[in-house]
């Protein structure tokens, strides 16, 4: 029998076994899409099919066929999700030149639209533009080459140029352009755009030196809208910071290119909760741009207005997502002042704002590291249960979910305001754990202390106190700072012992350990360590060498340790 005639006699199993069939033999068209939304609706969107149309969507990332029928699969469950893949189907048929599945597709979309009485908003690309004229046009190109017409328009924000951008973005029909007589900087520029396009538009900020690539927009919206609590949404690259790099190293851009193609698909577990997003390229929903309101101009001409952004975000109930599986070329720093010194006042000018801004200390709290999650080995185990101690906004706890998508995470935080925001994402307690105990009946497989042992008065009574919340063989993961680092040794020796907002010297720190201290803090708590490893830090080299010289020094290594991470247990 055919597809059609299996449905038609209710012989449903024997319809999803003949569909699988012609998606893995490549067999698969239209009608049978239409069909299989029959079939995928008896099953109560079965997820099998899912997974096939995943793997399927890896060998064929600009199937229209498969994209119609994930939409079809979503139907039901997120109807906004059912909407940008039909539309991308749409989309992707449109740029075959098949004429009969562009009618049929067509038909499919607006029928949906008619029938389920939903939208998705469009998008408004905004571009600032400031003497990257070759970048401009390359970014244009990339937008015009990979996104779909109808669902977008490009705001460019001229900050000024003198490099022939002006002339080229004049004769640019399909752009809005705004021209400066002044280079108004980022913040500015960004909410000119963000006023100049469609009030009810998403915004994408997206930066001149940047290379959009096929699905990149098509996912950050797919990212965007897989929960009401997704405010803003953010690609992965690779040029930025604050963890939104991929792990790979191309030779030149055709490796790039070709590593989007792969990459840029729908898949299970593409999506990391993050403090902020670098706004390279970020996607912000609309309804929530009218809650949270536009970019802070007092940051202007640029720098830290991603971070109070971020937490403006998370004060409001929402949250950031970095899209994993979508990737945009970014050239990187091709449009920001040149002048080092006056960059670095800038920095500091506008970290001080943002710290009177938010009232707490940020900086401690938006460059926490992840280290412990390497020392994790419960991989296949999707219900562990972890608790960080001195969490802060959660940075590694998210990083954990994103591993672990089964496992149950919690975090205890001693500064009020910090775990407010940070309970906006999960479950993050206020306790400050030298004067509050952990409820009894909680028990977890690892207890986290990333960078908090330091912040202790005794943390040798922490450790004991928290050893009744572990479960049977659970662990204690920690990163502890190394004060033997060469470069704190070098500005001991200059007579400097100078805090500063993260690291060793960390304006938190009230303890500070060598290796053999470690150690010793452990053992007298009653734990066996299992590992300990160094995260190397070169340092000053030159210095590191005339120490060397010394007389009955410790060993090299020992200096160019940057922190230490411990996995320990209960001693049995």
């Amino acid at each position: 029998m055919s597809l059609r005639e299996l449905v038609e006699n209710g012989l449903w199993e024997e319809a999803v076994s003949s569909l699988l069939v012609y998606m893995q033999e490549e067999k698969l068209d239209v009608e049978k899409c239409i069909i299989g939304a029959t079939v995928m609706e008896h099953f109560a969107n079965y997820d099998g099919m899912k997974s096939l149309i995943y793997t399927g969507l890896k060998m064929e990332p600009d199937n229209y066929e498969l994209y119609l029928l994930l939409g079809n699969y979503y139907l039901g469950v997120n109807d906004k999700l059912s909407y940008l893949c039909f539309e991308n189907a749409l989309y992707l048929a449109e740029k075959s030149g098949n004429s009969d599945d562009i009618l049929q597709i067509k038909e499919i979309f607006d029928s949906y639209k008619e029938d389920q009485k939903i939208a998705v908003n469009n998008v408004t690309i905004v571009i600032l533009s400031h003497n990257t004229l070759d970048y401009t046009r390359k970014c244009i190109e990339s937008i015009r080459e990979c996104c779909r017409k109808e669902s977008c328009e490009i705001v460019v924000v001229e900050n000024a140029s003198t490099d022939g951008s002006i002339e080229y973005l004049r004769r640019q029909e399909d752009i809005i352009l705004l021209e400066n007589k002044e280079n108004v900087g980022f913040p500015a520029g960004c909410n000119q755009g963000i006023r100049a396009g469609n009030s009810n538009n998403d915004i994408l900020l997206l930066n001149s030196d940047t290379l959009m690539m096929p699905n990149s927009l098509f996912l950050l919206r797919m990212g965007l809208y897989e929960n009401e609590k997704n405010g803003a949404s953010g690609a992965a690259t690779n040029y930025a910071g604050n963890r939104q790099m991929i792990p790979f190293k191309g030779k030149d851009l055709e490796d790039y290119l070709e590593y989007a193609k792969r990459n840029n698909v729908p898949k299970d577990n593409a999506l990391e909760i993050k403090n902020m997003l670098i706004m390279f390229a970020m996607l912000i929903k609309r309804d929530v741009l009218n809650i949270v309101g536009e970019l802070d101009e007092q940051f202007s001409p640029g720098n830290y207005e991603d971070n109070d952004y971020g937490i403006r975000l998370l004060k409001s109930g929402y949250q950031c997502v970095l899209c994993w599986n979508s990737y945009i070329h970014h050239f990187g720093s091709k449009s920001f002042g040149k002048n080092a010194k006056e960059y670095y006042s800038l920095l500091a000018r506008n970290h001080e704002l943002l710290e009177k801004k938010v009232d707490f200390e940020f900086a401690h709290y938006l460059s926490e590291t992840i280290d412990c999650v390497r020392l994790m080995d419960k991989a296949d185990e999707d219900t562990i249960s972890v608790l960080e101690v001195g969490c802060g906004l959660g940075e590694l706890l998210s990083n954990i979910m994103y591993k672990y998508p089964g496992a149950k995470v919690s975090g205890i935080e001693p500064d009020r305001k910090v775990a407010e925001i940070a309970n906006s994402k999960f479950n993050i307690r206020c306790i400050d754990i030298e004067r509050e105990d952990i409820l009894e009946e909680e028990k977890y497989d690892y207890i986290i202390f990333e960078g908090a042992l330091e912040t202790l008065y005794d943390p040798k009574k922490v450790l004991k106190k928290i050893s009744n919340n572990l479960k049977e063989n659970a662990s204690v993961l920690a990163s502890v700072s190394n004060l033997m680092h060469v470069d704190v040794i070098q500005e001991l020796l200059q007579g400097r012992f100078t805090y500063d907002t993260d690291g060793t010297m960390d304006k938190k720190h009230i303890r500070f350990f060598t290796r053999d201290e470690i150690i010793r803090l452990f053992n007298d708590a009653g734990y066996d360590i299992e590992s300990l490893q160094g995260v190397m830090e070169s340092g000053n080299t030159q210095f590191l060498d005339a120490l060397m010289g010394v007389e009955n020094i410790a060993e090299r290594h020992l200096f160019e340790v940057k922190r230490y991470l411990v996995k320990a247990k209960i001693k049995h």
